[in-house]
């Protein structure tokens, strides 16, 4: 008989056995069922062994071998080309492909008798000649406005005919006066000497007189008198640590080793210096004379005439012309100020009244036009007698499944394909129907909660 708690029995993960439902403290010792016990059983283990090696010297008398871990790990493979799956040709559908579309299909094109134009056609025009003055000229007239003044000065300079006299505004304007300096208020240094005689009593001297002072204690010194005991010169280090006669040690260095043995000492000659000779000074006397000054003698050379022509000034005795191109080009005339012109205007208002005839009324002249066809398409509802076509991938391809309910949600229910057997350890078990109703010969009565 196969027996079912609630945790196992649910398939969707909402459903668990009710642990504690009375919220009291358990008093069996041994663990109860849950979810973490049954899934993940207790293993022996072993204990972990230490991968760190011991510290042993691992000696070894055989040949060196030169073969790696990446040598034998990594041997060489032969590579082969990777396969690629071959793209399949494409083939053109066969027949002539149909330009028709679902926007020409669902709006087709039709024919829309053109708007009709809101503009009056009946207009009043009067055939006669308007005389008269309009709104605007009877409002806004012309007035005779006087020329403004300006109170610039004229621009014209007039040379001055006197000659410079060497003073300028400055010194006109500020003129320089005879003033007596100013009496410093700073007192003079020089010492005040006073005929009285110097006055040389203070407070120290009135307040502090001076008393006589007793005779200083003064304290007699100990005599040294010298220990009769003569000095003994042992101290707790040398009556302690007692020199003892021993051997030398001696040195642990070997005599015999590989550079005594290899590198020896050989006897080495003095290599023989050799004595330079003396100075001995040529016979004879020196030549001073060079292949230069031999080949190259001194030449009598006259010297060279100049082509420059002799620099002779010239007086003249003709008076300064001080006249420059500038002043003869650019030369000073009188000038006046520019006259404004006077606007006369030739405009008569004229006095007959306005009858209502417009220039724009008068010249302008209707023509019949042909208005322009839109491009958009009328906005009118196209009604068809085709039933409407409300299928959808959607519901051609998703098509609605039945979900059944959970088992466990239908416990304790006319539905309930599990019937209740027993309740331990905070878990309620059930048994399938079918084995319930096979089994009812030799358990018994099934409780039905």
């Amino acid at each position: 008989m196969v027996k079912l708690c609630i945790c196992q029995i649910c398939n969707c993960g909402r459903h668990r056995c009710p642990h504690h439902p009375n919220g009291k403290t358990r008093q069996d010792p041994s663990c109860y069922f849950s979810e973490y016990g049954t899934q993940y059983h207790p293993h022996q283990m072993s204990r972990t062994v230490p991968v760190k090696p011991k510290q042993e010297i691992h000696a070894n008398s055989g040949a060196i071998d030169d073969r790696t871990t990446n040598r034998v790990d990594y041997v060489p493979h032969q590579v082969e080309a990777r396969w690629q799956r071959k793209a399949a040709e494409y083939k053109p559908p066969e027949g002539n492909m149909d330009g028709l579309t679902s926007y020409t299909r669902d709006y087709p094109e039709k024919k829309v008798d053109p708007a009709k134009s809101v503009k009056r056609t009946d207009t009043q025009r009067v055939a006669g000649k308007f005389e008269g003055d309009p709104t605007y000229r009877d409002d806004y007239r012309q007035w005779d406005i006087p020329a403004r003044h300006t109170y610039k000065p004229d621009a014209a300079w007039e040379k001055p005919v006197d000659p410079f006299g060497g003073s300028t505004t400055y010194d006109s304007d500020f003129q320089k006066y005879k003033s007596s300096p100013a009496q410093p208020i700073k007192p003079t240094s020089q010492v005040h000497a006073s005929h009285e005689p110097f006055d040389d009593r203070t407070g120290y001297r009135d307040s502090y007189i001076k008393h006589p002072m007793p005779a200083r204690y003064v304290k007699e010194k100990e005599k040294y008198s010298p220990t009769k005991v003569p000095f003994e010169g042992s101290t707790n280090y040398s009556s302690d640590f007692i020199p003892r006669a021993g051997d030398r040690a001696r040195p642990i260095k070997p005599n015999a080793t590989t550079h005594k043995n290899d590198f020896k000492e050989y006897a080495v000659k003095v290599p023989e210096i050799k004595t330079r000779e003396g100075y001995v000074a040529p016979q004879g006397d020196m030549d001073l004379q060079t292949s230069h000054k031999l080949d190259y003698t001194a030449k009598p050379i006259e010297v060279v005439a100049a082509y420059k022509p002799v620099q002779t000034s010239r007086r003249v005795e003709a008076a300064f012309d001080g006249s420059t191109t500038y002043d003869n080009d650019f030369r000073q005339w009188e000038s006046a100020r520019a006259t404004l012109p006077e606007i006369r205007s030739s405009y008569r208002p004229p006095s007959a009244p306005f009858e209502g005839m417009a220039t724009y009324k008068a010249h302008y002249v209707k023509h019949d036009a042909i208005p322009v066809k839109p491009i958009r398409p009328d906005a009118s509802i196209h009604a068809t007698n085709a039933p409407f076509d409300d299928a959808t991938n959607y519901k051609r391809e998703f098509t609605p499944k039945i979900l059944q309910p959970c088992p466990a949600a239908l416990l304790e229910t006319e539905r309930a394909s599990y019937y209740f057997v027993e309740q331990a350890r905070g878990h309620k078990f059930y048994q399938p129907a079918q084995d319930a109703y096979g089994s009812s010969s030799g358990a018994g009565e099934i409780q039905v909660a």
